[in-house]
């Protein structure tokens, strides 16, 4: 994920921020090209269409808050704020799925609560746009967590990895 930050950072001096999302998606079909010619078209049957289409379309809109949020701040900064995505995640999980809150959990997620206060620093001259889309873009990120975890009840890992990435690319174009 270092190198992909990095990456996007250099890139996006020429090239717009959902410009190269795009092309990430579109590498990343790419990269799976070799799984349809071995397994052909068996990995996309399911039931639950719906679903995988609520994911790409999460996936998407984490993928380009991101990609651009990192186009707009430091990198350190938007590091640091993308550790929001274990705190939004386990409270979906406590809310969505019914997971139990035990002490541990209750205060990692009032520690890190407070960590993303001290990062964000509200209050601050100006709030950075950057920093705030990266926490939207966080936020996304644990959604999609989320419906990974419910589709993989029923789907396989390839399934989903390729619904994700064939409903991404035409999403992000």
């Amino acid at each position: 994920f270092t190198g992909l930050l990095s990456g996007i950072r250099y890139l996006s001096v020429d090239l717009h921020p959902f410009e190269i999302a795009f092309f990430r998606y579109l590498f990343g079909l790419a990269v799976l090209f070799p799984i349809l010619i071995r397994d052909g078209l068996t990995p996309f049957r399911t039931k639950r269409m719906g679903m995988h289409t609520l994911r790409g379309g999460v996936q998407v809109a984490q993928g380009l808050l991101s990609f651009l949020a990192v186009s707009l701040s430091p990198l350190a900064k938007i590091a640091a704020v993308q550790f929001t995505v274990p705190l939004f995640t386990a409270i979906a999980a406590i809310t969505i799925l019914k997971e139990k809150m035990n002490l541990g959990r209750g205060l990692a997620l009032i520690v890190g609560f407070f960590g993303t206060w001290v990062i964000l620093r509200p209050g601050a001259d100006i709030l950075d746009i950057g920093a705030t889309i990266a926490l939207i873009s966080s936020f996304f990120n644990a959604a999609n967590i989320i419906l990974v975890k419910v589709l993989a009840r029923t789907e396989s890992s390839i399934t989903i990895t390729l619904y994700q990435t064939t409903i991404s690319t035409p999403l992000a174009l």
